[in-house]
């Protein structure tokens, strides 16, 4: 299929949701299970790594201007690094058992993460969303990092959970929202742009955040950090973080 997807350009999109569609077959299925076979599994990873493949620069044969559904998927590897997506991309209620990497990934379109679930570890580091991204209700389920990451337009995370995450060195041109978003560990807010203001109206911090340097076009007023939540420090609840004492100690 995939070789045809390279001889056949008039008929590369259909060849590439057929792909597509067999990853998004048997979806909540335990890879651990005796009913997941070998088999299977080498089945599946050769169809990500052929994806993957296509799409890194300097591919041989192209595929990165094409669509990607991989709506509902079981990404065992999902190691995406490297990557130049130029159509859209959606990820919704995709999968990560064993994390995903998207560093020096390229989104040049649309993209969905809404209602995924990385189970280990996720890397956007040094990832550029020029174009529209959203995470909402996305379960991060591990250790998470979005560092020098750049979105051009929207990026939402409403009611996104995080285990424990870092966003550090990263630039967001459009709007952003963290609202209702739930961080149930240690949370790190470094070194971060924001064109315009930043939302977490009734976010919640569980555990341990560290908060510096936090750059903003629009200054970020009570509005924006309405029903905040900080469950170690609740007199910082509904504090913007510019108000935040900088001798914050956490025991």
């Amino acid at each position: 299929m995939a070789r045809l997807a390279d001889d056949w350009e008039e008929m590369r999109q259909t060849c590439i949701d057929v792909l597509c569609a067999y990853l998004r077959t048997q979806n909540g299925m335990d890879p651990g299970s005796l009913e997941f076979t070998q088999g299977e599994k080498q089945v599946r990873l050769t169809i990500e790594r052929l994806l993957g493949n296509h799409v890194k620069a300097g591919a041989l044969t192209s595929w990165s201007a094409n669509a990607f559904d991989l709506t509902e998927a079981l990404l065992l590897e999902a190691d995406f690094a490297g990557a130049e997506f130029m159509g859209k991309v959606i990820f919704t209620k995709a999968t990560f058992p064993e994390g995903a990497t998207f560093s020096n990934t390229l989104f040049s379109e649309e993209t969905y993460f809404d209602q995924a679930t990385f189970t280990g570890s996720a890397s956007f580091h040094q990832t550029i969303f020029d174009a529209f991204v959203t995470f909402f209700q996305t379960a991060f389920g591990s250790s998470t990092w979005f560092m020098h990451t750049v979105s051009s337009e929207d990026t939402l995370f409403n009611s996104a959970k995080f285990f424990e995450v870092w966003f550090i060195e990263s630039q967001f041109l459009g709007g952003v929202q963290f609202c209702e978003t739930h961080f149930y560990g240690k949370a790190t807010l470094q070194g971060l742009s924001f064109e315009h203001a930043p939302q977490f109206w009734g976010s919640e911090f569980a555990g341990e955040v560290a908060v510096e340097d936090l750059r903003s076009a629009t200054p970020i007023e009570a509005d924006d950090v309405h029903g905040m939540q900080v469950t170690m420090h609740p007199e910082l609840n509904d504090v913007p973080f510019s108000d935040w004492p900088a001798d914050l100690k956490w025991e």
